[in-house]
């Protein structure tokens, strides 16, 4: 098993999320090769002094922007058949992650799963470790919120296509949606983890974005050019299409009202023949469709549904 990311710009605000994150691996998932990828100047030493591997350099594109593709080949060549799993350098787990994992490891791939993330205010103060680090993700002090359904930081992957991936940039949107686009496509399982497995994320500004002009923002162009990569909104997929889940320590098959509407989505997105049939009842439909999709919308947004504990 391998937990593999590509960290951002060593910064006095990134530099503590970061080294807490990946001590929240090391003891969350103490069998795995923890490997990082990356050009970032004092990536090699943090390595080093963190215990884990540094496993080279990022393609870049002509700007000097990372590109993602390049860094899942590399995984999949270090484990080809095992569970690898990227996240992003500011994702930190605790003991739910163990758990997951071990759901996951009798399943044959290929296979997809991924988690919506917990959010946590802006980090302050020093890099945490050990009981430290755990008393802080469950202090009540700290207020959590679900994040978003497009949210997606990690991913649990066997025999997945990456070598498919295009050239997206490292940390600008939909490049994840990508994955769960793909995955369905292709007929490989897509499964949410959300109720067993609690990645948590420190909220943040973009000052790190190479080139961003707008710190407080995502990098909307970058964040652009990816979208032309997954060629336009309609593919931005989110964990509402997933079509698996876990229910009584078990993956299932998803069911309910919210998954079937988005079923009809993916179908007409994804085989475009059977517009021949929804595009028509949707338009006979249209007062309910709508009020189908505003409760699906209603459904997805966690924060309206079930404190974030």
């Amino acid at each position: 098993m391998i937990l593999f990311s590509s960290p951002k710009p060593f910064t006095p605000e990134t530099l503590p999320v970061q080294i807490s994150a990946i001590r929240s691996w090391k003891q969350a998932l103490p069998q795995a090769q923890v490997v990082l990828f990356g050009n970032e100047p004092g990536l090699e030493s943090v390595c080093r002094e963190e215990g884990i591997q540094h496993g080279g350099g990022v393609e870049t594109d002509r700007e000097g922007h990372e590109i993602l593709s390049g860094i899942f080949r590399k995984a999949k060549d270090r484990e080809p058949h095992g569970l690898q799993i990227y996240l992003n350098s500011d994702i930190l787990l605790d003991e739910s992650a163990a758990v997951a994992v071990a759901t996951l490891q009798s399943l044959a791939g290929p296979f997809l799963a991924t988690a919506r993330r917990r959010c946590l205010p802006p980090w302050s103060g020093p890099a945490r470790a050990g009981a430290d680090l755990a008393a802080f993700l469950k202090s009540r002090e700290n207020p959590v919120r679900w994040g978003s359904a497009c949210s997606l930081d990690i991913f649990l992957i066997r025999d997945f296509p990456v070598e498919t991936m295009p050239k997206f940039r490292i940390g600008h949107a939909a490049w994840d949606n990508w994955m769960i686009f793909q995955a369905r496509c292709r007929g490989i399982p897509a499964i949410d983890l959300s109720r067993i497995l609690r990645p948590f994320h420190c909220d943040h500004d973009y000052s790190y974005s190479r080139g961003n002009p707008r710190p407080r923002e995502r990098n909307l162009a970058l964040d652009q050019r990816n979208l032309e990569l997954l060629d336009g909104e309609p593919k931005k997929f989110h964990m509402g299409y997933c079509d698996h889940e876990v229910a009584g320590g078990q993956v299932v098959r998803r069911s309910g009202a919210a998954f079937t509407q988005r079923q009809l989505e993916f179908l007409r997105i994804c085989h475009p023949w059977h517009r021949l049939w929804i595009l028509p009842l949707r338009a006979i439909l249209r007062p309910w469709v709508r009020r189908w999709e505003r409760h699906t919308t209603r459904i997805e947004d966690w924060n309206q549904r079930t404190p974030c504990a």
